[in-house]
């Protein structure tokens, strides 16, 4: 089972490969399109050094969940994860030479404690000393929230270590907002769940809660509790962790918020949510209120990983493991992102591969058109395409059946997207009524659609604060061969 693969982006000199219960793997290229046979961190190596036991000889990292390679410093990383026979959440300094070495990093306030585990993380460089890490703390037997009993120390920690003194600092993050007085960003933080990923009942989760973008902001997402409103959401940290603020519930108003997965590129900020599907929203810079598309063809999706082109510029390439309208089972979908932000035709890669746990598109510019997929149980395997966007004349995936959804953003003000899909070019009505059955306004009159899945904009500023219905009709030969109605909360 590998959980992740990370490349030194800046070098491309290592590819790191961290391995469930066991270790963490590495490669390296020797300058042509091969990558040399796997090696292992498997050496004489302290996995007990914080709590002053003897060092065990020929022994190994166990359950590295993610392998942070400092930006301009290849040779050095920082793996974490747990441990997972004793449970007990680890970091290790790795320094890569004629030989690798392991140090763990101790003084940090959960060392030694039980059921603890470092689900995810990323890693800054203030300066060519000091590594700055943002660390998810979380259990490692289960889901737990903060608010549960005897779990007051889970969420983001900050960690700064300096590589000439060996000295570490570390605080935790603060969820009551940008200016400090937050409160519903506290309680919505106290309300999520922090996820596990290392021994036991969970040992493979999927999910990846940090991205940053290319100027520092750092995103966090996190699954609510069922039932809890409040819980969960998008976070949003613009001083390195310090502070966040929830700025979004990302899905529906009503729906759970499910696990998740990030990716920032570009600008953008892409959320994949098991059992909702994909999301994407433009950043909003220091807006506190952040305002989510969903694409439509897919039901759910458990993997996201987007990438702007070299070869192509302007495009982005996109990749997504889950299930389109009409699968039975999760497969991974390759599109395009044209300059304007349009994503084009979608194409299936892969639909026997059954646990995906990250897909990574290799940063290298010479090898652009590699995605490496980890997963349960086969290993990696690096798909390669052939170099050219997805384009009109690829394989088109098309609605089995008509389908009215729910409208998006739902309650809105005053603006909301009504999405339909055909399975055949059609005829079409769209109509809006009030709950009384009056009409309100005709969006759509016998107009000509061809197969897929469309979008209609609907403002309702003239319309007062209320329940509305909107109706799709599809007409062939004059008869209507398709009604249905959907409901939508107009709220100013």
């Amino acid at each position: 089972v590998v959980y992740d693969v990370s490349f030194d982006e800046e070098f491309y000199s290592q590819i790191q490969i961290p391995i469930s219960d066991w270790t963490n793997a590495y490669t390296t290229q020797d300058g042509s399109s091969s990558y040399d046979k796997l090696k292992y961190d498997r050496q004489a190596t302290n996995i007990h050094e914080c709590n002053g036991q003897p060092e065990y000889q020929d022994t190994y990292i166990t359950n590295v969940t993610r392998a942070l390679i400092v930006p301009g410093a290849t040779s050095i990383s920082y793996n974490i994860g747990g441990n997972v026979y004793y449970h007990a959440a680890k970091i290790y300094q790795r320094i890569y030479g004629s030989t690798i070495h392991y140090k763990e990093i101790c003084d940090l306030p959960w060392a030694l404690t039980p059921d603890r585990v470092l689900s995810d993380g990323l890693v800054f460089s203030n300066n060519e000393n000091i590594d700055k890490l943002i660390l998810l703390l979380g259990a490692s037997q289960g889901k737990r929230n903060k608010g549960e009993p005897g779990y007051n120390d889970l969420g983001v920690y900050q960690i700064e270590v300096d590589r000439n003194s060996g000295s570490v600092t570390s605080r935790q993050s603060n969820f009551m907002g940008l200016r400090g007085n937050d409160h519903n960003t506290q309680i919505a933080f106290r309300n999520s769940l922090i996820p596990p990923l290392g021994t036991t009942s969970e040992l493979f989760s999927n999910q990846f809660n940090l991205a940053k973008s290319e100027t520092g902001r750092i995103f966090l997402y996190l699954e609510g509790i069922a039932g809890n409103q409040d819980g969960g959401g998008l976070f949003i940290s613009n001083d390195t962790g310090s502070n966040w603020q929830k700025v979004s519930d990302v899905v529906q108003f009503g729906e759970y918020k499910d696990e998740g997965c990030l990716k920032y590129s570009n600008g953008t900020l892409y959320l994949a949510i098991k059992n909702r599907g994909l999301y994407y929203a433009e950043d909003r810079d220091n807006d506190t209120a952040w305002n989510f598309d969903k694409l439509e063809q897919f039901v759910s999706a458990e993997q996201v990983e987007v990438k702007k082109w070299n070869i192509n510029h302007g495009y982005k390439q996109i990749y997504v493991f889950g299930r389109m309208t009409g699968d039975r089972f999760n497969k991974i979908y390759r599109a395009d992102i044209n300059s304007i932000g349009e994503f084009l035709t979608w194409q299936e890669i892969a639909g026997n591969i059954p646990s995906v746990r990250s897909l990574r598109i290799n940063p290298n510019p010479l090898h652009e058109n590699e995605l490496w997929i980890a997963t349960s149980g086969q290993g990696v395997i690096i798909y390669e395409h052939d170099g050219n966007p997805v384009n009109t004349g690829s394989q088109t995936i098309l609605p089995i059946a008509y389908e009215l959804s729910q409208n998006f953003p739902n309650p809105f003000n005053p603006n909301t997207k009504i999405y339909f899909s055909l399975p055949r070019e059609s005829i079409i009505t769209l109509k809006v009524f009030d709950v009384a059955g009056r009409e309100v306004t005709t969006l759509l009159s016998d107009e000509n659609f061809n197969a897929g899945t469309h979008t209609i904009n609907f403002n309702g500023d003239e319309l007062s604060s209320g329940v509305y219905f909107y109706r799709i009709e599809v007409i062939n030969s004059g008869k209507t061969i398709f009604s249905q109605s959907k409901k939508m909360l107009l709220l100013k």
